[in-house]
């Protein structure tokens, strides 16, 4: 109405709409269980690490083959894009061709995109 900021009222009933944030959830219990493990450590006087730790790496294991020949993994050859490349030797190397128009008709790609 030409600018003008009416005040009005919505009834809405929160009880089935709104849920509790669970967000610090994770951060509540591990307070928790500092506070635990710092009045456990201080009946004994030791001391405690309470900062999280990361995940240690894994360890060592083996894997199966079963019977197959492991590969090698290599890096795509590196083509810089701009340059002319046959398509021959694009298709030689292993690298299949997308979105690449030839370059004049001369069998020479413009536009060199890998996609393996």
């Amino acid at each position: 109405m030409k600018g003008k900021i009416l005040a009005k009222r919505i009834h809405v009933r929160t009880e089935e709409h709104i849920k509790h944030s669970r967000s610090q959830d994770s951060f509540l219990k591990h307070v928790k269980e500092n506070d635990q493990k710092e009045t456990e450590a201080k009946e004994k006087t030791t001391w405690v690490q309470l900062k999280r730790q990361c995940a240690p790496p894994r360890e060592a294991h083996c894997v199966r083959t079963n019977g197959k020949e492991p590969g090698v993994l290599e890096p795509l050859p590196y083509v810089i894009t701009g340059t002319l490349v046959s398509r021959a030797c694009l298709t030689e190397w292993g690298v299949r061709i997308r979105n690449c128009a030839d370059h004049r008709g001369s069998g020479n790609i413009d536009c060199v995109l890998f996609a393996n």
